[in-house]
Parts: C-alpha cells; sequence; structure tokens
C-alpha cells in the first residue's frame, strides 16, 4: 500500500491487518506530492493508496484554470467550475488527461450574466445589441467560441459535436430572495466551508510611517474585523471558527498573536442571516485593538517573516488539520534585512512537504520590489495584490477569496 509519509506511525497495522483478515499489508511511504504522482500516472507499483489531496480555492475562474493546469497531477486533480470552463481546459491541449466531466443527478443551475441597461437614452441601441446576441448567429458563435450552452433550446442539435448531451438535466431553481441569498452565503461561511487558518505577515518597518500606509494597514484590518457591514464587508469578515494569526516584522519577526473567532451556537445556525454573538464581538475588537498598536520602526526582514509564519503554520496543521491554510505578507519596501530571496528558497525547499503546499500571498504597496514578489509566489505558489492603485481594505476582500 502506497501512503503518505505522514502516515508512518500506523506502521503497526501491518501485522495488525495481517493478523485479523490473512491480508498480507506492506506500506510503502512517500510525499504527499510525489505519491499522488505516481498514482496519477500509474506508477504506484501498489495496489492501494491511503492519502488525501489538497483543495486550492479563488476568486475567479481564469485563476482557478491557471492553477489547476500548473499543479495537475500533484497539488490539484479535479476541478469544480462552470461548464464552460471544464470544456475549455479539455479543447485547450495543457491537460495531461482530459477531465471527466460529472455533473450532479439532482439537476444544474444556469450562471445568468445579464445584459443590463444603465444609461436610458441608450435603450434603442441596447435593444439592437439584445436582439443580435440573441440571433442564431451570435448564440452559436458564442457557444462555440466560448462552449456556453445557447438559450434556444433547439440550436442544442447543432452543437451536438461540442456539448456533452449530460448536461441537459433538471434545471433547478435559484430563488431571487435577497435576505435568503445572504443567509445561504454566511451560512456557507460561518458553518459548512472548510474553515481558514492563515498568518498576516504585517511590515512594520519604518517606511510605513510614510504616506499614510499604517493607517492604511489598520484600517484594512479593522476591515475584515466588522467595520463595514456591506455584502463584501460581511464576505471579507472574519468567520466562524477561523483562526488568524497576526506577525508583525521589522528587522526580525516579532510577537505573535492569535486569534480564534468561537464557532456559532446551535441557535445561529441555518439559512437567516444571523448577527454575531457576544462571543465573536469580543474576538473582532481585539483584532481592531491589535491593530491600533502597531508601531512602526526599524529595517524590512521579509523573508525571515515569511518563513517563520509557514513554519508556525506547519505547527499548527499539525494540531488542526482539518482547515484550509495560507500566509498573507503585506510590505511597502525591499528586504533589507535576514535571509535574501535566494536563501529563502534554498531553505524553503527543505521545509516539510506539507508546509510547501501552503500557499504564500503577497501584497505591495509602497516601493516593494514586484518582480521578487512574484518571484516568491511562483516559489511557493499564491498571487501578488497589488495595493498601489487600490485600496488595501480593497485588496483584502479579494484575498478572502484565496483564502
Amino acid at each position: 500500500m502506497l501512503a503518505t509519509s505522514d502516515l508512518r506511525d500506523v506502521l503497526p497495522l501491518q501485522e495488525m491487518v495481517e493478523k485479523a483478515t490473512g491480508v498480507k499489508l506492506r506500506f510503502t511511504f512517500g510525499g504527499t506530492m510525489e505519491s499522488t504522482e505516481a498514482v496519477l500516472t500509474g506508477n504506484a507499483k501498489a495496489d492501494a493508496a491511503w492519502f488525501k489531496g489538497y483543495k486550492l480555492p479563488g476568486d475567479n475562474s481564469t485563476y482557478l484554470s491557471e492553477q489547476f493546469i500548473a499543479q495537475q497531477g500533484t497539488r490539484v486533480n479535479a476541478f469544480i467550475n462552470y461548464e464552460s470552463w471544464l470544456l475549455s481546459l479539455n479543447a485547450s491541449g495543457k491537460l495531461r488527461e482530459k477531465l471527466r466531466l460529472i455533473y450532479p443527478h439532482e439537476g444544474v443551475s444556469t450562471a445568468d450574466y445579464p445584459f443590463m441597461l444603465l444609461d436610458e437614452a441608450r435603450r434603442a441601441d441596447y435593444l439592437k445589441v439584445v436582439e443580435y446576441l440573441k440571433s442564431e448567429t451570435a448564440q452559436l458563435w458564442l457557444a462555440r467560441q466560448t462552449l456556453r450552452r445557447p438559450i434556444k433550446p433547439e440550436l442544442t442539435a447543432q452543437l451536438s459535436d461540442l456539448l456533452p448531451k449530460e448536461g441537459m438535466h433538471v434545471e433547478l431553481p435559484f430563488s431571487p430572495d435577497r435576505a435568503l441569498a445572504d443567509g445561504l452565503i454566511a451560512a456557507y461561511l460561518n458553518e459548512f466551508r472548510l474553515p481558514i487558518a492563515s498568518t498576516f505577515v504585517l511590515d512594520t518597518s519604518g517606511s510605513m510611517e510614510g504616506g499614510g500606509r499604517r493607517a492604511q494597514l489598520v484600517q484594512a484590518i479593522h476591515y475584515i474585523a466588522g467595520a463595514d457591514a456591506s455584502l463584501t464587508g460581511r464576505i471579507a469578515k472574519l468567520s466562524n471558527r477561523e483562526k488568524r494569526g497576526m506577525q508583525p516584522f521589522s528587522e526580525t519577526p516579532y510577537g505573535l498573536t492569535a486569534f480564534t473567532v468561537p464557532a456559532g451556537t446551535a441557535a445561529q445556525r441555518g439559512v437567516e442571516l444571523q448577527a454575531d454573538s457576544d462571543a465573536k464581538q469580543q474576538v473582532l475588537a481585539e483584532v481592531r485593538n491589535f491593530a491600533d498598536g502597531l508601531q512602526m520602526k526599524g529595517g524590512t526582514a521579509l523573508y525571515d517573516a515569511v518563513y517563520q509564519a509557514l513554519t508556525q503554520m506547519l505547527e499548527e496543521r499539525k494540531r488542526n488539520p482539518k482547515y484550509q491554510y495560507s500566509v498573507v505578507a503585506f510590505t511597502d519596501g525591499e528586504n533589507n534585512k535576514g535571509r535574501d530571496l535566494a536563501r529563502f528558497k534554498q531553505d524553503y525547499a527543505a521545509l516539510p512537504e506539507d508546509v510547501r503546499g501552503i500557499p504564500v500571498f503577497m501584497v505591495l504597496f509602497g516601493e516593494a520590489n514586484p518582480a521578487a514578489l512574484n518571484d516568491l509566489v511562483a516559489t511557493t505558489g499564491g498571487k501578488v495584490f497589488d495595493a498601489r492603485r487600490t485600496p488595501l481594505y480593497s485588496v483584502f476582500k479579494d484575498i478572502r477569496a484565496y483564502q
């Protein structure tokens, strides 16, 4: 049996299984990614395997498709997305093996992208465009170029060479009720999704005092700690069961502070939007107080801080494996203390495989070096977010979709 190395402590099962069942069981241990690759390529040389895969979230189909192509067969081997994106991936020529599409037996929902008129003075032009988009010519072009199904069922027969028949299932209704939608989103974030465990690596070097950068960082942390009651603010807010580490750094990383958001009570569960419990409000207030107390001084040891955050997350992952882990680093300047990028890469390569499966996201503002940050995320996985032209609190909202 092929097993990942973190199962080495179950080795005594070899004799126990053989004694109880008569089946001769022998483990072959290996790293998660290497073992996964062996199974997917048919080179496992084993009769069974014991491991599970990584989960990779993201806020848009383009990013997820790019990551799936880059990590297929190692970190990811399945993809949940729109039918058109899955078909496009199959047609791209970039997959080692084409995806097999699986449709829910209960039915499917159509992802509508309404073409909305915003300027009433252009209604005549709008109606012309709508009429064309609904025409057979446009519908067939859209279907063949983007692999989206036409709105006119009678055109489907002309696309039998492109669109699988399996997709023609029962169309499930989706409620237009806003309150219900808000409640469903909140229930997913706070009850049903894999809970988040993440460390924010916060640049508190002296340069952060300039240009209003400290104020931006404090505002952004307040934002995820419940200061924004809008829909996007609620989505970005720290969710129930979340574990959040705050790791400031200047010339060295220092003063890691950990926050754990409590789970909701039985009375708070369901699809109705619920107010935060007193216990959750207390944690959110503590996060805001932490942000208010940040002091900016000294140099910038970015790579030391990211490396330390990753090693800390390894220990956290051992204690709480059923979480979605990530590291998010914020910096306004170039690294000038501690490890350089080359040394970081060398030390990173020696980290345990479970750590190398944790994505590192970088938030760029000020005079930070974009090339170096892109180089870092190319090594660690993740993405660079540019906050030089976008408010930092808005970037925080985008980051949440990747956690």
